[in-house]
């Protein structure tokens, strides 16, 4: 929630806590200057992106895997292999085999990513979407911000 919503509540509970007047100021100032929990995960995390891509076979998956590696525009990318995609598609609804590719990233590297999948893919409109992860191990968080440096060619 926001800070205007959180004060919000804040003051309603003092309302309702009136006649215990030193608890409903404590719990004021405890809603004004203490953060909740999920708060520090959310920003902890927020950086981080999970994206999910789809392509239409392994060889394309691969090339477009490959270039976002070398470019440093991921840290790590998973090929999963076959999956059935059922969709509309020109007015009608369609079935095709695909192929998932995952990408580990941060938010800051998504539009050169977006872009970079947008150059190489052969469709139309592909499916390019970026998850923020809400939590995850602390070391393969720091590994993935380590090796994702848009700009900057990775050594072979």
């Amino acid at each position: 929630m926001g800070r205007v919503a959180d004060f919000v509540i804040c003051r309603v509970l003092c309302y309702w806590l009136n006649h215990y007047f030193f608890i409903s100021i404590f719990f004021f100032l405890f809603c004004l200057f203490i953060k909740p929990a999920e708060s520090f995960t959310k920003e902890k995390h927020m950086n981080y992106l999970f994206v999910y891509i789809t392509a239409s076979d392994r060889k394309e998956a691969e090339t477009i895997s490959d270039a976002l590696i070398s470019e440093r525009l991921v840290a790590c990318t998973n090929i999963i292999d076959t999956m059935s995609a059922l969709f509309w598609w020109d007015g009608g609804v369609q079935s095709e085999d695909e192929v998932v590719l995952i990408a580990k990233t941060t938010a800051e590297a998504f539009p050169k990513l977006e872009q970079r999948v947008l150059d190489l893919h052969s469709y139309e409109c592909p499916c390019i979407i970026g998850m923020p992860i809400a939590s995850g191990y602390q070391g393969y968080l720091d590994w993935i911000s380590e090796e994702v440096r848009p700009g900057s060619k990775r050594q072979s």
